[in-house]
């Protein structure tokens, strides 16, 4: 699939990646992350942390939308120059390809854990990255599509397991409302904050999206969006297991799906969640390996996505299995990403609108 010649995308499906890439997070370790500094306020941290990071993507996008047709990476060149622009751009490319690296390890340690606990954790994350190949190299268009077709099936699995929940929460365990504290709650939604970071890869993507205009409002309404389910997510599974309970789960979207029943009307419930959160995983990755190889093109100036794709799946795979227990990939190295990935991104967006407007100061 040739870079330049990617066919456009429309909002519908632009909302639909929004709402998979960064919604997954209410399912994988993230919450257990939060849940061990601010505590009963954990269901806060999200939401605050879309608010404070937000302006930031704004800032990033008011500068990408000025250069008709290229995206962040080309952008990053244009305002930074040749060789600043490609350390700035490799670094996000490095960042954001760790990123997948740590996420779909801690992805297959959950599905080992919780589910295969005999396949071994090679097997499945090759048979993963398989999936997620196969429809990175489809193309842009293949991908959203499919995340638009996929996208209400998902959707109603979630809504349908938070309903399951309801007859076993018990309210009074949101108490005390603000857990650790004001001060733990900013600290952790500034941290935090690259939970939403997916919002630069979509930069990556501006260029082929129908009705450019109407980028910034979606871009906006979505993420607001997401970061609602994700605080209400958080906030049903600590009304279900409790405090300091929920601290010691790692997987507490995979533990509600096996805690609640349909009584003697079916077993093993948990499946039918897996399934859908599996289709959900393998999209998430491909559109990750996808905007990875876009990022790696765009900076060495390689316009297929095969040729990218292929040794980046097999390095993917290599580096994912260095870890070697989950306890580190997910309380170490999770954590950190989220840390640097925060305030990387913040930083960037800041010096990025800076420059290009000195620049464009001097040249009037």
């Amino acid at each position: 699939m040739d870079i330049k010649s990617e066919g456009k995308i429309g909002l519908k499906e632009y909302v639909s990646i929004i709402l998979i890439v960064i919604g997954l997070k209410l399912a994988d370790t993230t919450p257990s992350l939060i849940y061990d500094d601010a505590k009963q306020a954990a269901w806060l941290v999200p939401f605050l942390g879309m608010v404070l990071f937000l302006p930031f993507f704004l800032l990033a996008f008011h500068v990408v939308q000025r250069y008709e047709g290229k995206n962040l990476i080309e952008v990053i060149n244009e305002v930074f120059g040749k060789y600043i622009g490609f350390l700035i751009g490799f670094l996000l490319f490095l960042f954001g390809f760790l990123t997948i690296v740590i996420d779909i390890r801690s992805d297959i340690d959950n599905i080992a854990v919780m589910y295969f606990p005999e396949t071994p954790v090679f097997a499945l994350l090759t048979l993963i990255m398989l999936g997620c190949l196969y429809n990175a190299t489809r193309g842009l268009e293949s991908i959203a599509s499919v995340f638009y077709i996929c996208i209400p099936y998902i959707k109603v699995s979630l809504l349908l397991l938070f309903v399951l929940m309801f007859e076993h929460i018990e309210w009074n365990r949101m108490f005390p409302l603000l857990g650790a504290g004001e001060k733990q709650i900013v600290i952790q939604a500034v941290k935090k904050s690259a939970i939403f970071g997916d919002l630069y890869f979509f930069l990556l993507i501006f260029p082929y999206i129908h009705k450019k205009e109407q980028f910034k409002r979606i871009s906006i309404i979505g993420v607001i969006l997401v970061a609602t389910e994700i605080s209400f997510s958080i906030l049903m599974y600590l009304l279900l297991f409790g405090f300091p309970l929920i601290s010691r789960i790692t997987y507490p979207f995979h533990e509600a799906s096996k805690y609640i029943d349909l009584g003697n009307f079916a077993t093993r419930i948990e499946t039918f969640f897996l399934f859908f959160w599996l289709v959900a995983a393998v999209l998430r990755f491909s559109f990750y390996l996808y905007s990875s190889s876009l990022v790696f093109g765009t900076l060495f100036k390689i316009k297929k996505i095969k040729p990218i794709s292929i040794p980046l799946t097999m390095l993917v795979i290599i580096l994912a299995l260095i870890p070697e227990n989950p306890v580190i990939n997910t309380f170490y190295l999770r954590e950190m990403n989220y840390t640097i990935l925060s305030f990387g991104l913040m930083g960037v967006s800041v010096l990025l609108w800076f420059t290009d407007k000195l620049k464009r100061r001097i040249k009037s």
